[in-house]
């Protein structure tokens, strides 16, 4: 359904969703791995409100595909995503998928990686390419190794049966975003795999000295009626001056003084600050309450914004497609030109936590992200696998306390920088994991 369900406590028969259900009759996914035995801070999730029970005709007497095409309906094709064609799926883990078991780096650990059409392994840990302080591809390796080593012994906390380990997707870039290394655990969810790039990268970029001149630089995004009027521009640069006030540091996002994470730039990006205090502002990387909504958050909608426009005019046939970076695209009334794409931003930022930063000293060089398994459990993970690594193979290492995003106390309450669970392993009580690290 596309619209808010008021009223939890009822069943909305969507026409939409009763075809879904009919469609997949005989391939419904398992009662006990639906989202519905998930709760999410105390709160069960909802699965579906439609059940076979509510269809007006068996589906297992559906008459054939072949007799219906071009009958009742016709197959459409859709630009950049479908031909008017059906063609046979591939099983999960196997190499034609892209994604299937590891066979060179991380040996013991369960690792899955990306791999193209040739089964050629995408993202083997490299070295980055910032220059002499730059992480080494042994490094990466390391932090990579250590975040499966941790999920691996890390309690799920969206997954079922209870018990199980977590399973996620870890990106590693450098300061530049250059992807340095992405691996998986065994059926970690495949949105992870975008999601924890853009959190490792989000970490990095707004963790670098050249954040408030890249979104400064930035087209505006250009905001339409739901037609082709234009309604007005939302310049980036509004946000870069709204942290600087709201932190109450004239420097921020320009001098690389600051780390944060990406816990702190979502509490940086909520309607109320601190989160779920109403009648509280903004924090300066969110639209203000009223404006608000899960599909238009602030910066993180407003620096892609004009990519997403173009990519839909591409569908409907009335432009090119977006280029593969999403950011520094002007509006479609200046015909989509594209200027000062920001390159560590290649797809987007991430406003929910499981990343940190990571530093030589001082020095930032490169982001790790995490993504799959719970917030809290993708927080820990990133956190716990640079300081692991780093304990075990030394020269780099999470932000300096002094650096990191918690230090700072804007409109008198604490920004958080990463949130650990409390008790979170498998097989052990230890408690507190990420204290005093």
């Amino acid at each position: 359904m596309y619209s808010f369900d008021t009223d939890i406590s009822d069943s909305d028969l969507d026409d939409d969703e009763l075809i879904a259900v009919a469609a997949t009759a005989g391939f419904g996914a398992p009662d006990n791995r639906r989202a519905n035995v998930i709760s999410v801070d105390g709160r069960s999730l909802r699965f579906s409100d439609a059940s076979p029970a509510n269809l007006i005709a068996d589906p297992g007497s559906a008459a054939s595909f072949a007799s219906i095409n071009n009958v009742a309906g016709t197959l459409q094709p859709v630009p950049g995503y479908a031909q008017a064609t059906i063609i046979a799926g591939v099983p999960f883990g196997q190499a034609a998928s892209g994604i299937r078991a590891d066979a060179l780096d991380y040996a013991g650990l369960d690792a899955f990686v990306l791999v193209d059409n040739a089964d050629v392994e995408r993202f083997r840990p490299m070295a980055g390419t910032d220059g002499a302080m730059a992480l080494t591809a042994a490094e990466v390796g390391a932090i990579l190794r250590q975040a499966l080593t941790v999920a691996n012994r890390s309690r799920a906390q969206i997954r079922q049966p209870g018990g199980s380990q977590a399973r996620v997707s870890i990106s590693v870039v450098d300061s530049n975003g250059v992807i340095l290394g992405i691996v998986r655990s065994r059926d970690a969810p495949v949105f992870g795999i975008d999601v924890s790039l853009q959190k490792a990268r989000t970490a990095a970029f707004f963790s670098s000295s050249s954040a408030a001149s890249a979104l400064n630089a930035v087209p505006a995004a250009t905001y339409l009626d739901g037609g082709l009027q234009v309604l007005r521009d939302e310049p980036l640069s509004q946000y870069v001056a709204a942290a600087q006030s709201f932190l109450g540091l004239p420097g921020a996002l320009a001098d690389g003084a600051v780390a944060f994470s990406d816990r702190a730039g979502g509490n940086l990006s909520r309607p109320y600050y601190p989160d779920g205090v109403s009648g509280n502002p903004p924090g300066p990387f969110s639209k203000p309450a009223g404006e608000w909504s899960p599909f238009s958050t602030g910066l993180q909608l407003d620096l892609v914004y004009n990519a997403l426009v173009q990519h839909v005019a591409f569908v409907a046939g009335l432009a090119a497609d977006a280029p593969t970076n999403c950011s520094g695209i002007d509006g479609f009334d200046d015909n989509f030109v594209t200027a000062n794409v920001i390159g560590q931003l290649a797809n987007g930022t991430q406003i929910f936590p499981g990343s940190v930063p990571i530093y030589r000293g001082t020095r930032l060089v490169g982001g790790i992200g995490v993504s799959g398994d719970g917030v809290d459990q993708d927080d820990m993970i990133a956190f716990l696998s640079v300081h692991e690594a780093a304990q075990a193979v030394g020269g780099f290492s999470n932000a300096p306390v002094s650096m990191r995003a918690d230090t700072l106390v804007p409109q008198g309450s604490r920004l958080r920088y990463v949130n650990c669970p409390v008790t979170p392993y498998l097989n052990s009580d230890e408690q507190n994991v990420c204290d005093g690290k």
